[in-house]
């Protein structure tokens, strides 16, 4: 059976007991399209996810996942806006490994287009996440020009 699971970017193979981290749309034996952040450290995992349906297929769909390493917690974001949030993610998952964008290691390959991927080594605010959202999004809504002035 092929997997349903679309990877968007992780550093380990598929399965829930590896080392690293998985961020993925889940659609695996359905079509629940769940967004999906599991952490594991070579014996256990865990994970936070979003409730079913939270992105719409053959749209641009724009999700974020905010990570604190140092408190284990994790919020995804779906369009600007908090999906879910979780204070029970795995800490002390490996960062070592190459990171695959649009797969994982050994195979849940993204089916779609990613147009870009941020990987950031500092931890970025909801609200930063909402401006990128909202200037990716619409652009000439974000900000307004206004009319040239003369010099006097």
């Amino acid at each position: 059976a092929v997997s349903q699971i679309r990877s968007i970017v992780s550093n380990s193979q598929d399965g829930s007991n590896t080392d690293g981290f998985r961020f993925f749309v889940n659609s695996n034996g359905s079509s629940d399209r769940k967004v999906w952040l599991e952490t594991g450290n070579g014996g256990q995992t865990n994970s936070v996810t979003t409730i079913a349906n939270a992105i719409t297929t053959q749209q641009w769909e724009h999700v974020a996942v905010l990570v604190d390493r140092t408190n284990g917690a994790a919020t995804v974001m779906v369009d600007g806006a908090i999906a879910t949030t979780d204070n029970t993610i795995r800490n002390d998952f490996s960062t070592a490994s190459s990171l695959e964008i649009g797969r994982m290691k050994t195979n849940n390959v993204f089916d779609g287009m990613l147009d870009e991927v941020v990987i950031a080594s500092t931890l970025r605010s909801v609200e930063w996440i909402q401006t990128a959202y909202k200037n990716q999004r619409a652009p000439m809504d974000f900000y307004t020009v206004a009319p040239e002035q003369a010099h006097p």
